[in-house]
């Protein structure tokens, strides 16, 4: 006998709307895990990290606090091997730089090389050489400023040059030419800056006088800023990195001490979240993503610890839309499950070979470990095997346009004890969703 489980319509049309629209990035936030991966070569906070051809770099900073000697140091990190290797330094050792990638080359921008001495320099690195080269510096030295990567220009925003600074200026690495653009609203510096679709998002800082939770964002094609919803957390000496679209703001310093808080902005929705804090409080950090992983290296503690640390944070990216039918069989015992699922528009996508592959269905839940399934004709990814005892059988066939087909095959599961409804779970990589199915009795 055959018990027919199909989707309840009116309990998935309302799944849909959780997982789908404008407010979808923000779920995702939510949720997440923090790992510990291997440490810098070189402790130092006031760096600044950036991410070429699947690495991230780490630039700069200073070796202890309350000291005037800067460093040059370049080290780039493999989240593939979890290993670290050290590069060409930069001409110019510096702290509370900045730097951003146009066409696989970092450009490592102003910065403080002693005390009270500030930098115009501009430096650009190109991996595939492993050397720097000088390029035109900026109009006005500056150090605690932030930089983004719009349409292949380089903007530097705020800081201090002497004086608290609102003013923006752009360089183009095609003409090395600099020029002024709009200024934000507010001068700061210790202020953060991330990029999402062509976008710079100015957050945080300090005016001289007060800690900001400003939020401004700049249209280059228009050359103007507009105010967001302001930062919930108000902090200073904090890092910005971006992954999956989101702006995620991490650590610092508030009046109270160290923080290891991280406020999570969607463009989107112009709304803040928060997820998991940093497993280590410490200012000073240097933060950037890779595949949707967001990592937070190096910072500092108020005692004067300096610190290696390399921490990881993945969330996790609910599928834009998920449905499932499933037959319950009792003799023998099991279950076939067909399902459908759309990644969302900011997922970095799945890969079976490589990635764990974790199904539920109702009390049943099983992981099959990553670079268990083979690829087959038309991209389909196919498992069968004895997991606990359960002999399993799952297709993932791609229909393009980030849809994808699963099918399902158990033996060995009694679920003819059901609850009403069979939740139905899946999740690829940092990719999930759930979707409820009423039994039929």
């Amino acid at each position: 006998m055959k018990r027919t489980v199909g989707v309840n319509n009116a309990i998935l049309a309302m799944t849909l709307v959780l997982f789908a629209g404008p407010h979808l990035s923000r779920l995702w936030a939510q949720s997440g895990t923090w790992a510990t991966k291997a440490p810098m070569p070189t402790p130092r906070d006031g760096l600044s990290a950036a991410v070429m051809n699947g690495k991230l770099y780490a630039v700069g900073g200073i070796p202890a606090q309350f000291t005037c000697s800067y460093l040059a140091n370049n080290e780039a990190y493999d989240p593939t091997t979890n290993t670290w290797s050290i590069l060409a330094a930069m001409p110019t050792a510096r702290e509370s730089l900045a730097v951003g990638v146009i066409n696989n080359i970092l450009y490592a921008v102003g910065g403080g090389t002693g005390c009270g001495v500030f930098s115009a320099a501009l430096e650009a690195y190109d991996p595939a050489t492993n050397t720097w080269t000088s390029k035109k510096p900026m109009p006005t030295v500056r150090r605690l400023h932030a930089a983004g990567v719009a349409n292949g220009i380089l903007y530097v925003v705020g800081g201090y040059d002497g004086n608290f600074t609102a003013t923006v200026l752009a360089y183009d690495p095609v003409s090395d030419t600099w020029t002024y653009k709009a200024p934000m609203s507010s001068p700061r510096d210790t202020l953060g800056v991330g990029v999402v679709n062509g976008r710079l998002y100015a957050v945080g800082g300090n005016d001289g006088t007060e800690n900001l939770k400003t939020v401004e964002a700049y249209d280059p094609t228009t050359d103007t800023w507009t105010n967001k919803a302001p930062m919930p957390t108000l902090r200073t000496n904090f890092s910005v990195g971006v992954a999956n679209g989101l702006l995620y703001v991490v650590g610092g310093q508030d009046a109270n001490g160290l923080l290891a808080s991280v406020d999570v902005y969607d463009p989107a929705s112009d709304t803040w979240s928060t997820v998991s804090p940093m497993p280590t409080a410490r200012f000073g950090t240097a933060a950037d993503s890779i595949n949707g992983t967001l990592f937070a290296i190096g910072g500092a503690t108020n005692s004067g610890t300096i610190f290696t640390t390399n921490e990881a944070f993945s969330s996790t990216s609910p599928f834009a839309q998920f449905s499932a039918e499933l037959e319950v069989q009792d003799d023998p015992l099991g279950f076939e499950l067909d399902a459908a699922f759309t990644l969302a528009a900011g997922s970095s996508g799945i890969n079976p070979l490589s990635q764990a592959v974790t199904l539920q269905v109702g009390s049943y839940s099983t992981t099959i470990p990553a670079g268990s399934f083979t690829q087959g004709k038309q991209g389909t990814f196919k498992f069968e095997g004895t997991l606990n005892g359960v002999a399993l059988e799952v297709k993932i066939e791609p229909l393009g346009n980030n849809a994808f087909k699963l099918k399902a095959e158990a033996q060995g599961v009694d679920l003819t004890g059901a609850s009403n409804p069979v939740i139905i779970g899946l999740m690829i990589g940092n990719n999930n969703g759930t979707t409820p199915a009423t039994v039929e009795f």
